[in-house]
């Protein structure tokens, strides 16, 4: 699915962090985790950022987990332990990330830790939730991006970005796209000889989209996002090979 990173949560630490170990030196997807950290050394157990570079562009990605993980959770992470993850994140950001151009959060975190991360880190562009399983609309968090999709595989979320260097605002262009698009599908209806008929009516909407068009805020210079949600139909079959490796790990589980 051409995916780079994945972000530790705490269901994951559920099998502990030696079975998550393991499933890491076979994947080839990096697992990454800024604030999971051995108890005796202080180090991380997994990658705790990772840096693309797209047409010149330096992005880097951090991993964050919640501090607030249940017990039952907890009595699996002999040896561990899970480090503030604002703290984790300022010296990450302000470290080793201090030369990106943009930062995108993975925050397994709940709302209050959300609301710390995007005050206390502002360079952080984008934060990508997931902690309470729920669709949440695109907001604006001081200078931060939040979004995220819903939980069991029910959607995917997808982020378009529009990146400027050296830029740090950002614009929802989302309703740009469907607006343009509109007018653009009435332009064909008006130039279809079937539409004679109603071409004054489809006139008049395609000049009211148009007048709402230029009410919307410039882009020129300004970092962009559209947000979606795709939906996934409950009759699309799983891999194989995927429902074993799902149905081994709840037998673990159990």
């Amino acid at each position: 699915m051409g995916y780079d990173v994945l972000n530790i949560g705490e269901t994951d630490l559920g099998l502990g962090v030696e079975n998550l170990s393991a499933l890491q030196k076979h994947s080839k997807v990096a697992f990454t985790s800024a604030n999971l950290k051995e108890e005796k050394t202080g180090k991380t157990v997994f990658k705790p950022y990772l840096v693309k570079v797209a047409n010149g562009i330096r992005i880097g990605i951090i991993g964050l987990l919640t501090s607030d993980v249940p017990p039952y959770i907890y009595q699996e992470l002999n040896g561990f332990f899970v480090e503030d993850p604002t703290k984790a994140a300022i010296e990450t950001v302000n470290g080793p990330l201090s030369n990106c151009d943009f930062v995108i959060a993975l925050a397994h975190l709940n709302h209050s830790e959300i609301e710390s991360l995007a005050q206390m880190v502002p360079q952080i562009s984008i934060i990508i939730g997931g902690y309470n399983r729920s669709y949440a609309f695109p907001q604006l968090i001081n200078r931060s991006i939040y979004v995220q999709t819903a939980a069991f595989g029910l959607s995917v979320g997808r982020l378009n970005l529009g990146l400027v260097d050296g830029r740090s605002e950002f614009v929802d262009t989302l309703q740009r796209t469907l607006i343009r698009k509109n007018i653009e599908e009435i332009q064909k209806k008006v130039e279809d000889p079937k539409y004679a008929n109603e071409s004054e009516d489809l006139k008049k909407m395609q000049d009211i989209l148009i007048e709402q068009e230029k009410k919307l805020p410039e882009i020129v210079n300004k970092n962009s996002y559209e947000n979606f949600s795709i939906l996934l139909h409950p009759t699309i079959k799983s891999d194989p090979e995927i429902e074993k490796l799902v149905s081994s790990s709840k037998d673990r589980l159990k």
